[in-house]
């Protein structure tokens, strides 16, 4: 059997839209706490993206994550307006490198490439060539729900119910099962 999928140790884990929200609408952030404690960071650009549900009937997803930075789980970390962390963040929203990326994704790029830590996004078609280029470790979602269940945080019956839910609140993962995510994830098989 091949070894399991590398998971990074490099912290924080830096958070965009995408990835954070698989565990707002399910309301599993329990998972991301059991996971990585207090090393979660979440830019302001990414919270400010969540705002926006502040005034509508989801709005109790934007306080939920309001309420994990109030109680110091997550952490908030704000771009500098001048600097290379700055100038990297124009250039990936201006699409310097080829493709224009969303302002959730260039911060937590542009943050961990100059900062360190790991990119927890789910955008792979976005991230994971310039994660490649640069060298820094990516997660996403379906690698989150892997290790859960390996550590014992969660059940693989669980994990199929979350995944599920995850999939019903139109969060974007992989067509397989839990189960094969997971098979994957164990036997290090691509996504």
């Amino acid at each position: 059997m091949a070894a399991m999928r590398p998971f990074s140790s490099k912290t924080p884990y830096v958070f965009d839209n995408d990835c954070l929200a698989s565990f707002l609408w399910v309301q599993r952030i329990d998972i991301l706490k059991s996971l990585f404690g207090e090393n979660i960071l979440i830019p302001s650009v990414v919270k400010d993206e969540f705002k926006k549900l502040k005034r509508t009937r989801y709005g109790w997803v934007y306080q939920l994550l309001e309420t994990e930075i109030s109680n110091g789980i997550f952490q908030q970390c704000h771009l500098p307006a001048v600097g290379e962390i700055a100038e990297e963040f124009k250039r990936l929203i201006n699409g310097t490198y080829g493709k224009i990326m969303g302002k959730g994704e260039a911060a937590v790029m542009a943050w961990v490439r100059y900062n360190g830590g790991t990119v927890a996004s789910n955008n792979l078609s976005d991230v994971a060539m310039y994660c490649r280029k640069y060298s820094l470790d990516l997660i996403s979602t379906d690698d989150i729900l892997c290790k859960a269940c390996h550590e014992g945080i969660i059940s693989q019956n669980e994990g199929e119910c979350i995944w599920a839910e995850m999939k019903r609140k139109r969060r974007v993962l992989p067509d397989y099962s839990f189960s094969e995510a997971l098979h994957r994830f164990l036997t290090n098989a691509p996504k």
